[in-house]
């Protein structure tokens, strides 16, 4: 079967093309202190990686940037391929809490708790759910094709069909950056540990990131 697109697919796949995925996932916090938190995540948690947490609070959102310092899978999911999708827990460390910051941390937690609990680093907290509470985290790929309109990508995690991120390009010494758009995902063949096939559609590309990425392709075909 001819296979129909809106614009030809390049292979890149022996350049080295690579990005960043820019995800985003919910997380539940299990409890907090002004000096971490404990986390329940459906996307994996990497021991002593930084991630920024994002605390929805009376319309305003805190920012503050962690440092895993325990993670363990304590249960599973499936997704929308029917595959098991790990859940995970873990702690996390404050790394950046300035003077500012602990006011308003400690403000959400006064406004959040259930009840404390005596730890040797201090009082932890349960606290209910606030308005939001995000973790941001970029995922590196590999680019194996390319067109004007999307990309076929090579990953160490697989994505929910339809899941709508960030992502950024690296095309030789200009970056790219779009609104992507999860359209496919499968399981690389004979890859351990399992690798995934990706396809990204673009969306929301500005006139400055469609020129980028024109530039980029007018070299393929040269």
């Amino acid at each position: 079967m001819e296979e129909r697109r809106a614009h030809k697919r390049y292979s890149v796949d022996n350049m080295s093309v690579r990005g960043n995925i820019l995800a985003v996932s919910e997380i539940e916090i299990l409890n907090i202190s002004l000096s971490g938190m404990a986390i329940r995540c459906d996307k994996r948690i990497d021991l002593n990686r930084e991630y920024t947490l994002n605390l929805g609070y009376e319309g305003k959102i805190i920012t503050i940037r962690g440092r895993v310092v325990w993670s363990m899978i304590t249960g599973s999911r499936l997704n929308l391929l029917g595959e098991t999708i790990p859940i995970y827990t873990a702690g996390m460390e404050f790394v950046d809490v300035m003077s500012e910051k602990m006011s308003e941390l400690l403000d959400f937690i006064e406004s959040h708790k259930i009840k404390g609990d005596k730890r040797l680093s201090g009082v932890r907290f349960k606290i209910k759910s606030p308005e939001a509470a995000r973790l941001d985290y970029p995922y590196s790929y590999k680019v194996k094709k390319i067109s004007l309109s999307g990309m076929l990508i090579e990953t160490d995690r697989s994505f929910d069909i339809g899941e709508k991120f960030p992502v950024e390009l690296f095309l030789v010494e200009k970056r790219f950056h779009c609104l992507g758009r999860v359209a496919s995902c499968s399981k690389v063949p004979m890859e351990s540990p399992p690798r995934f096939d990706i396809g990204i559609a673009f969306l929301d590309v500005s006139d400055e990131d469609k020129a980028i990425l024109q530039g980029f392709i007018d070299t393929l075909t040269d």
